[in-house]
């Protein structure tokens, strides 16, 4: 919430205009109060001040400066002397703002190193991936002419079958671990028979898969042994 007028101490934001030398806008986000009212109590106390209010823009600069010069939005702020937010709403009126990705491009070809970075080039990048709130391990695709994150079981069994997973079916997970994506880990269902399914199948397969390690580690063993008896 920001703070009225009348609670605000005259003194204090002329010391802070004056002494401090912050920008009106500054002193606005300090107060947490508009621009708008810093600005009217300056001028009440006798400071005249060069700031341009949300109303009062210059349309046809901040085009300008945006498309032509192709500054960012934070450069326009400063340069008129407005918070960013108030360039921000104004371009996205006109339907001019421009998306992150086009934004990193730009001050990439611009020399400038971007806060934002799409892809590879992002700090955070994990190779596509990304385990999902439900457990499910999810991947980056282009689809629909837009990118997005696709769960990679679904990615998988339509690789293998070489075909979209039909309407009103799902893939199931035949031992229940959600991030096995092993081809014979997966499974085209009904939905309705997907939500009948009884959990201790999954149980029943783990517990199978299981032993068959144990038994593959036991083999593995005596054919060591043996290997030992016959040196």
């Amino acid at each position: 919430m920001k703070t009225g007028t009348k609670n605000l101490d005259s003194d204090r934001i002329i010391s802070l205009y004056n002494e401090a030398l912050l920008s009106i806008t500054e002193i606005a986000l300090k107060l947490n109060t508009s621009e708008t009212t810093i600005w009217r109590k300056l001028m009440s106390a006798g400071i005249s001040c060069n700031h341009t209010t949300g109303y009062d823009l210059d349309i046809p600069q901040i085009i300008s400066l945006y498309v032509n010069q192709k500054l960012s939005c934070g450069e326009i702020a400063k340069q008129l002397g407005v918070h960013l937010k108030t360039i921000n709403k104004r371009l996205r009126k006109l339907g001019l703002i421009r998306s992150r990705s086009e934004a990193a491009k730009l001050s990439y070809e611009n020399g400038k190193s971007p806060a934002y970075k799409t892809g590879q080039g992002n700090p955070g990048w994990k190779g596509g991936k990304h385990l999902d709130h439900k457990g499910y391990i999810t991947v980056l695709v282009r689809r629909l002419n837009r990118s997005l994150y696709v769960p990679e079981h679904i990615l998988v069994w339509e690789k293998t079958h070489n075909c979209p997973v039909p309407k009103g079916y799902v893939i199931h997970h035949l031992n229940g671990i959600k991030i096995d994506n092993r081809p014979e880990n997966l499974s085209c269902l009904p939905k309705k028979k997907h939500d009948e399914l009884i959990p201790e199948m999954a149980k029943k397969i783990r517990m199978l898969e299981i032993e068959n390690e144990q038994l593959r580690e036991a083999l593995k063993d005596s054919q060591m042994i043996l290997n030992f008896g016959e040196n």
